[in-house]
């Protein structure tokens, strides 16, 4: 499963909002990788053509291992945004 934090494991969300807080409010030292944003839930949703477990779309998977970290920390900002977005968004 993913690199989950207690109590969190059935919710990858939680788990990536909780991460996504730690890595944007502080970035790692200069000579540590900016982490994956990867909570092992890889499925696809069709309608905004991206992963469901790490929110990132598939261009920005595919590009994760060649951009910088100052790229990698602007993917993690708007992992950010669409967590804010799903928490506004109703369930039917």
């Amino acid at each position: 499963m993913s690199q989950g934090l207690p109590g969190h494991h059935d919710d990858p969300h939680a788990v990536l909002r909780e991460r996504a807080l730690q890595v944007c409010a502080q970035p790692p030292a200069e000579d540590a990788p900016v982490p994956s944003p990867c909570v092992s839930v890889c499925r696809l949703d069709p309608e905004r053509m991206g992963c469901e477990g790490c929110l990132r779309t598939l261009d920005e998977i595919r590009a994760w291992r060649t951009m910088d970290d100052a790229q990698r920390l602007a993917v993690w900002r708007l992992i950010e945004m669409r967590l804010s977005a799903l928490q506004e968004t109703p369930t039917p």
